[in-house]
This record gives C-alpha cells, sequence and structure tokens, in this order.
C-alpha cells in the first residue's frame, strides 16, 4: 500500500479524497510496521493497544475539488502558497481492529533542534469512519518529527506516539 501511495504522490494525480482517505486509513485490520528508521510519508504502528495509522499528503492532492465541495471546504479550505501538507490519523483498537473514535488528537510538530508547534488534528468522518486531520505547513526541508497526543473517550491517560517525516 505504501508503495501505491508513494506512487500516487510522485505522478501528482490526483483522486477522490473519499477514495484517498478510504485507501489511507481503511477501515480493516492492518499489520503494523515499525517505520522509527525510515521517515516516510505513511506507515503504521502499535501504541498502548492502538493500532496508529498515518499519512502526510501534499495539500494539493485536494486543491482539484470543486469550491463549496466537501474536500474544498474541509478545515476551512485548503491553504494556500507552498509546502502544506494534510496530516492524517486514523485509529483502532489493535485487538479487534474496530474504529476508536471520539478522540482528541494533537500532533507536536518540531524540526530537530527548532521550536514545537501543536496541531490540533479536527475529526472527520468518510464513508462513517472517523479519523483526525488538518493541514500543516512545513517550510524547511528536513526530517520533522510528529509527536501525537491521543486522549481516548473515558481514557485515563493520553496514548504518547512519535513518528518521523522527510519533507522534501
Amino acid at each position: 500500500m505504501e508503495w501505491f501511495l508513494e506512487s500516487i504522490i510522485a505522478s501528482g494525480r490526483k483522486i477522490g479524497s473519499v477514495a484517498l482517505v478510504a485507501l489511507l486509513l481503511g477501515t480493516g485490520t492492518v499489520q503494523a510496521t515499525d517505520n522509527s528508521s525510515h521517515p516516510d510519508a505513511s506507515g503504521t504502528f502499535v501504541s498502548d493497544g492502538m493500532l496508529i495509522y498515518y499519512a502526510v499528503l501534499p495539500a494539493g492532492m485536494v486543491r482539484g475539488f470543486l469550491p463549496g465541495s466537501t474536500e474544498a471546504r474541509m478545515h476551512g479550505g485548503v491553504p494556500r502558497g507552498s509546502h502544506w501538507h494534510h496530516v492524517l490519523v486514523a485509529l483502532m483498537d489493535k485487538n479487534t481492529g474496530e474504529r476508536i473514535v471520539g478522540a482528541t488528537v494533537l500532533a507536536k510538530i518540531s524540526e530537530l533542534g527548532l521550536a514545537t508547534e501543536t496541531l490540533s488534528l479536527e475529526p472527520v468522518v468518510i464513508d462513517n469512519a472517523e479519523s483526525f486531520m488538518n493541514y500543516y505547513q512545513f517550510d524547511k526541508t528536513g526530517i520533522y518529527t510528529i509527536k501525537l497526543e491521543i486522549e481516548r473517550r473515558g481514557g485515563a491517560s493520553p496514548v504518547l506516539a512519535e513518528f518521523r517525516y522527510r519533507h522534501h
């Protein structure tokens, strides 16, 4: 699946966000992989019994939708300018594969040695599956650390997870 995502991004093709998000954040159970040594645009990992799927996609993939469409209005509209990306996270129970809904998800994004910015990922329901997403501008080429802080509805303490993303 990661190869397919990379080929879409590399070719610059635009596909429907419903299809894209369904592909990236599918409703089935996904095998977890450790991506800590490979700062890719997407991946999965497990933290505290939660399967976490993430993707960082160029915002330009969403710009081709008609004005007024759900995709064009998402998060207040697609930002103009360069280096904007759509950060997406889907959460599933590791054991049952059931979608975790009603969570609060923060992404704390930092480049090595620089200040951390906090991005609130908004819940978005597509094809009856809730995921969490928002736009972020990666200003410089380099490797970013993205620390997720996930508070489950009724959960005692936040689940913390971290991945790296290489912006080029």
